[in-house]
């Protein structure tokens, strides 16, 4: 038994199990990482459009193009932290407001669908565990 669970171990490697309900989800540093800036696109977004400005308005402020602020806003371009703080400044809000909490992302993580990559993954590590473990 000891051996199994140290294989166990060895298989699992650098990743997290994430236990929530009864579902075990797998949490990779790249996806957390990914979560991190989903979730400053999500904030962007909504303090642009607080702020009465389209993306195309929030591109020029920054010497950017649209697609660039789209991007942004969907979480795939990892923006740089003095970008973050340019866009905090022409949005008039502090950069607290922009950059999340630890809390914020993991809700964002235990909240949205898990992507097929990660029902492979899980499937993947449960199999693994129950060949280990039999």
């Amino acid at each position: 038994m000891i051996y199994k669970l140290l294989h166990l171990q060895s298989v699992l490697g650098n990743c997290k199990l994430h236990c929530r309900d009864r579902f075990i989800f797998y949490q990779s540093m790249e996806d957390f990482n990914s979560s991190v800036y989903q979730v400053i696109g999500e904030k962007i977004k909504a303090r642009r459009i607080e702020n009465n400005l389209k993306q195309s308005d929030l591109a020029d402020l920054l010497g950017l193009n649209r697609v660039s602020i789209s991007n942004i806003e969907s979480g795939r371009h990892q923006v740089s932290l003095a970008t973050i703080y340019k866009i905090a400044s022409i949005l008039n809000t502090d950069i607290s407001e922009i950059l999340p909490t630890a809390k914020e992302i993991e809700t964002f993580i235990n909240n949205r669908p898990p992507s097929l990559l990660d029902q492979m993954k899980m499937h993947l590590s449960l199999n693994s565990i129950e060949a280990i473990l039999a």
